[in-house]
């Protein structure tokens, strides 16, 4: 959720997570794409059932001491 209170979501709300972030310069070149990181998030989420299999089960790999 933004500070003024909108809410963003799909490929918008990975920029908005880098600015927050403190990200400036990756999401200012994402937002000038923003078109086709939409059409990739809606590629995924509409193959969600396909891809499934491809992500292993179990706890994820331990990346930090």
């Amino acid at each position: 959720m933004r500070p003024d209170g909108r809410i963003a979501s799909r490929g918008a709300a990975g920029v908005e997570l880098l600015r927050a972030l403190g990200f400036e310069r990756p999401a200012a070149a994402l937002g000038r794409v923003e078109g086709p990181i939409e059409r990739v998030y809606g590629l995924v989420a509409e193959h969600r059932d396909r891809l499934g299999p491809f992500v292993p089960d179990g706890p994820a790999p331990r990346r930090f001491p």
